[in-house]
């Protein structure tokens, strides 16, 4: 290369500072070829060619160590994405299945629960759904049930049958109404009461006014035992309709074995208890 740049010169005599271009490797002036090859090279005059050379090894050496390394972070990072990518898709496509697995019923809007006896229990969150759960929801046969205090939701226990709701479900709905009242945050214990469909009106009596959620109570009211503060939640499952014959009475109306057996068996009952309390009088009492 400084033989062919030389003769490409010869007769012309190159300054100082090109000279110096040239020594260092760097471009030629415009005009001026670089040689047959085309490349122009950096040499440390102070090394050997194989000192030099070496250097060169070294420096690709590096760089492809370099790009390879950029190679597999980019091949990392892509798997990363696609995999976060094919979760979000998995999970979408869970939440639509959840969402399309049922179609909400008319009462979740409500506060509710099934009671232990299969009657369907309804409360209002606000003012609001208190004053539509009055008005249009409490029909015939229905039991309205309220907290013994001041600001309580206004529960009802549906009975469409309209035979007369078990003692059982009647605690649980006044358990229900002392949970959902004012009672829960100020930590009161106190009972709930509960009123037929017709002792609870709407009207205010003359010269009065009903605010949004109230309502008049006449009559009677009748009041349960002493409520805990206590709140569960629990599971329901949807079985299909081919599986509902195997399902029927498992929820009915609790009895105590009294009312369960017939006359006969009761009085067989009493007369065994009879017999036991005289025999547990004549026998001595263990030491």
């Amino acid at each position: 290369g400084a033989g062919a740049a030389g003769a490409e010169t010869k007769g012309k005599k190159l300054s100082k500072k090109e000279r110096r271009a040239q020594a260092r490797g760097a471009r030629l002036p415009a005009g001026q070829s670089a040689g047959p090859a085309g490349l122009l090279v950096e040499l440390d005059l102070a090394l050997t060619a194989h000192a030099n050379a070496r250097n060169y090894y070294d420096r690709k050496r590096v760089v492809a160590q370099k790009q390879q390394k950029t190679v597999d972070a980019s091949k990392h990072a892509l798997k990363n994405a696609e995999r976060k990518t094919m979760q979000a898709l998995k999970e979408n496509a869970t939440a639509a299945r959840i969402t399309r697995a049922r179609k909400p019923y008319w009462f979740e809007k409500y506060y509710w629960c099934i009671s232990s006896e299969n009657y369907l229990i309804i409360g209002g969150r606000d003012r609001q759904q208190n004053d539509v759960i009055i008005r249009r929801l409490l029909r015939k046969g229905d039991l309205y049930v309220h907290a013994d205090i001041h600001g309580a939701s206004s529960v009802v226990i549906k009975n469409p049958s309209g035979l007369p709701v078990p003692p059982r479900t009647l605690a649980e709905a006044g358990a229900m109404a002392v949970v959902y009242s004012s009672a829960w945050e100020a930590k009161v214990f106190t009972s709930a009461w509960w009123v037929y469909h017709d002792q609870v009106s709407k009207t205010a009596p003359s010269g009065e006014y009903l605010t949004t959620g109230s309502s008049m109570i006449r009559g009677k009211k009748n009041f349960l035992p002493p409520a805990p503060l206590v709140l569960g939640f629990g599971l329901l499952y949807k079985v299909d309709d081919s599986c509902i014959g195997f399902h029927i009475h498992e929820r009915r109306a609790k009895q105590t074995e009294e009312e369960s057996a017939g006359p006969a068996e009761a009085e067989a009952a009493d007369v065994a208890g009879d017999e036991s309390d005289e025999s547990d009088d004549s026998t001595p009492p263990a030491s």
